[in-house]
Protein backbone atom coordinates (compact mmCIF):
# COMPACT_ATOMS: atom_id res chain seq x y z
CA UNK A 1 0.00 0.00 0.00
CA UNK A 2 2.75 2.46 0.93
CA UNK A 3 4.54 1.92 -2.37
CA UNK A 4 1.31 2.60 -4.27
CA UNK A 5 0.90 5.85 -2.36
CA UNK A 6 4.51 6.82 -3.10
CA UNK A 7 4.02 6.06 -6.79
CA UNK A 8 0.80 8.07 -6.87
CA UNK A 9 2.48 11.01 -5.12
CA UNK A 10 5.35 10.93 -7.61
CA UNK A 11 2.88 11.56 -10.44
CA UNK A 12 1.45 14.72 -8.86
CA UNK A 13 2.54 18.15 -10.01
CA UNK A 14 4.49 20.28 -7.51
CA UNK A 15 1.57 22.60 -6.79
CA UNK A 16 -0.70 19.70 -5.84
CA UNK A 17 2.06 18.13 -3.71
CA UNK A 18 2.42 21.38 -1.78
CA UNK A 19 -1.34 21.56 -1.32
CA UNK A 20 -1.53 17.98 -0.02
CA UNK A 21 1.41 18.50 2.36
CA UNK A 22 -0.25 21.63 3.71
CA UNK A 23 -3.55 19.79 4.17
CA UNK A 24 -1.81 16.98 6.07
CA UNK A 25 -0.11 19.44 8.41
CA UNK A 26 -3.35 21.36 8.95
CA UNK A 27 -5.18 18.14 9.79
CA UNK A 28 -2.92 17.51 12.79
CA UNK A 29 -4.06 18.68 16.17
CA UNK A 30 -1.93 21.40 17.71
CA UNK A 31 -0.54 18.84 20.17
CA UNK A 32 0.45 16.40 17.40
CA UNK A 33 1.86 19.17 15.24
CA UNK A 34 4.08 20.28 18.15
CA UNK A 35 5.19 16.66 18.63
CA UNK A 36 6.10 16.45 14.96
CA UNK A 37 8.04 19.70 15.12
CA UNK A 38 9.91 18.48 18.23
CA UNK A 39 10.74 15.15 16.59
CA UNK A 40 12.12 16.80 13.48
CA UNK A 41 15.34 18.63 14.23
CA UNK A 42 15.45 20.64 11.02
CA UNK A 43 19.13 21.49 11.49
CA UNK A 44 19.94 17.79 11.04
CA UNK A 45 17.08 16.68 8.83
CA UNK A 46 17.87 15.67 5.26
CA UNK A 47 14.83 15.81 2.96
CA UNK A 48 13.88 12.40 1.62
CA UNK A 49 11.72 13.26 -1.35
CA UNK A 50 12.69 15.19 -4.44
CA UNK A 51 9.82 17.57 -3.71
CA UNK A 52 11.13 18.43 -0.24
CA UNK A 53 14.68 18.74 -1.60
CA UNK A 54 13.34 21.22 -4.16
CA UNK A 55 11.44 23.17 -1.49
CA UNK A 56 14.54 23.30 0.70
CA UNK A 57 16.69 24.56 -2.18
CA UNK A 58 14.07 27.15 -3.09
CA UNK A 59 13.91 28.34 0.52
CA UNK A 60 17.68 28.64 0.78
CA UNK A 61 17.85 30.52 -2.52
CA UNK A 62 15.06 32.88 -1.48
CA UNK A 63 16.72 33.52 1.88
CA UNK A 64 20.03 34.35 0.25
CA UNK A 65 18.36 36.73 -2.18
CA UNK A 66 16.48 38.47 0.64
CA UNK A 67 19.73 38.85 2.59
CA UNK A 68 21.54 40.33 -0.38
CA UNK A 69 18.66 42.74 -1.05
CA UNK A 70 18.78 43.88 2.57
CA UNK A 71 22.56 44.36 2.25
CA UNK A 72 22.18 46.49 -0.89
CA UNK A 73 19.63 48.69 0.86
CA UNK A 74 21.76 48.93 4.00
CA UNK A 75 24.85 50.02 2.05
CA UNK A 76 22.92 52.65 0.10
CA UNK A 77 21.25 53.99 3.25
CA UNK A 78 24.52 54.00 5.20
CA UNK A 79 26.16 55.97 2.42
CA UNK A 80 23.29 58.45 2.55
CA UNK A 81 22.22 57.87 -1.05
CA UNK A 82 18.55 58.73 -1.53
CA UNK A 83 16.29 55.90 -2.63
CA UNK A 84 12.90 56.27 -4.27
CA UNK A 85 10.05 54.04 -3.17
CA UNK A 86 10.35 52.33 -6.55
CA UNK A 87 14.11 51.72 -6.02
CA UNK A 88 13.42 50.12 -2.64
CA UNK A 89 10.60 48.01 -4.08
CA UNK A 90 12.74 46.84 -6.99
CA UNK A 91 15.67 45.89 -4.78
CA UNK A 92 13.49 44.16 -2.18
CA UNK A 93 11.53 42.22 -4.80
CA UNK A 94 14.57 40.98 -6.72
CA UNK A 95 15.14 37.21 -6.43
CA UNK A 96 18.15 37.02 -8.77
CA UNK A 97 21.12 36.39 -6.47
CA UNK A 98 23.68 37.13 -9.20
CA UNK A 99 22.08 40.47 -10.03
CA UNK A 100 21.84 41.36 -6.35
CA UNK A 101 25.54 40.55 -5.94
CA UNK A 102 26.38 42.95 -8.77
CA UNK A 103 24.16 45.61 -7.21
CA UNK A 104 25.86 45.13 -3.85
CA UNK A 105 29.32 45.64 -5.35
CA UNK A 106 28.11 48.76 -7.16
CA UNK A 107 26.39 50.11 -4.05
CA UNK A 108 29.77 50.53 -2.38
CA UNK A 109 31.17 52.93 -4.98
CA UNK A 110 28.42 54.63 -7.00
CA UNK A 111 27.39 58.26 -6.60
CA UNK A 112 23.63 57.61 -6.85
CA UNK A 113 21.26 54.74 -6.16
CA UNK A 114 20.14 54.99 -9.78
CA UNK A 115 23.62 53.86 -10.88
CA UNK A 116 23.27 50.66 -8.87
CA UNK A 117 20.13 49.67 -10.74
CA UNK A 118 21.24 50.54 -14.25
CA UNK A 119 20.86 47.80 -16.81
CA UNK A 120 24.02 46.13 -17.94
Amino acid sequence: MASAAVEAAARLDDERKRLYADLVFRSLSEKNFKKLVNIMDMSKYEPQSELCKTWQAEGISKGKAEGKAEAVLAVLRTRGLPLTVEDERRISACQDADLLSRWLVRAVTVATAEEVLRDE
